[in-house]
């Protein structure tokens, strides 16, 4: 009965770990942000393709009018040609954010895979943490690398850094997205510190059980909810 108590707590903190990561690089270096606005109020228009790059994942350049201002936008994965039309989705607050693709859905199947990604990952995280000899069976002759708290947290602290940089360049900033990133960034150096505190080779449990990583995950969790409520 503690076997499996003690995998179900390993197992929920692995997914959570991966979902906070996933929905940072999201929304700080794919502009999840934006596609949320959009989801969230647009109106369509018909508009033409102007020209077709197959070199760049089928992009093509397409121009439409709203409110009799016309627009140049680029989207990728279409095959329509040059001159045929095409149905774009604008927000209303900004022409420029616009899709060729329904928003809502496209913004649901993106978040349906992520969270597919992370249940998926995370279970297997939670199997080589609870059970050491199978991660040293599959991970063979290899056996000598392991995930570490350290290791992972310099990977999330790149992609918190490379996220707030690009948020910094492509968005609006108001008094909300400046807390947001203050918080992600703050929490962010918490786990980091905690990672680089203990030993090289510390256990996942022996990390997490600490105020640092508890207060660390919260200001990651609150900032990401004060993010996405500035699309809201």
């Amino acid at each position: 009965m503690r076997r499996a108590i003690r995998f179900l707590a390993i197992w929920i903190c692995c997914v959570l770990a991966l979902a906070v990561f996933g929905f940072v690089v999201e929304f700080g270096l794919n502009g999840a942000g934006r596609r949320v606005a959009l989801a969230r109020a647009w109106k369509t228009t018909t508009g033409t393709v102007i020209a077709r790059d197959t070199r760049n994942h089928n992009s093509i350049s397409v121009r439409y009018s709203v409110e009799g201002r016309q627009v140049d936008q680029s989207f990728q994965g279409s095959d329509k040609g040059i001159g045929e039309a095409v149905c774009v989705y604008y927000s209303l607050k900004d022409a420029t954010l616009s899709d060729i693709r329904n928003p809502a859905l496209s913004l649901r199947n993106n978040l349906e895979s992520l969270l597919a990604g992370c249940l998926v990952l995370g279970t297997f995280a939670s199997i080589f943490i609870s059970f050491p000899v199978i991660g040293h069976a599959l991970t063979w002759p290899r056996a000598r690398f392991r995930v570490t708290p350290r290791f992972i947290m310099a990977w999330v602290a790149t992609a918190v850094v490379i996220g707030t940089v690009s948020n910094l360049i492509s968005q609006p900033r108001g008094w909300r997205l400046w807390l947001a990133d203050a918080l992600v960034f703050g929490g962010t150096t918490l786990l980091c510190i905690r990672a680089f505190r203990v030993a090289l080779d510390v256990p996942w449990m022996v990390y997490i059980k600490s105020r640092t990583f508890i207060i660390g995950v919260l200001l990651v969790l609150v900032g990401q909810v004060i993010g996405w409520g500035q699309w809201q």
